[in-house]
């Protein structure tokens, strides 16, 4: 749809090329959210990591973040071995 208008979207895979800690700040800024917000509550990690705890700070949180959290089937980023 968006091309159909004549616009050429920029497709980010983001578990390839995660972004930054400053750029996800920035994007959840403009999103008018609190980082809080912008977790993920329906995959395994927040709740193994207990991001649910209020105590957090944003810090915290943006650090949970960071490598990307893996999707809902389980699938993740892996690195292959040395």
């Amino acid at each position: 749809m968006i091309r159909h208008v004549g616009i050429e979207p920029q497709v980010v895979e983001y578990l390839v090329t995660p972004p930054t800690r400053e750029r996800r700040v920035a994007l959840i800024q403009r999103a008018g959210l609190e980082v809080r917000q912008a977790l993920r509550q329906n995959v395994p990690p927040y709740a193994a990591l207990a991001l649910d705890d209020l105590r957090l700070d944003h810090n915290h949180l943006l650090d949970a973040m960071l490598p990307p959290l893996p999707d809902c089937a389980g699938a993740g980023v892996k690195r292959s071995p040395r």
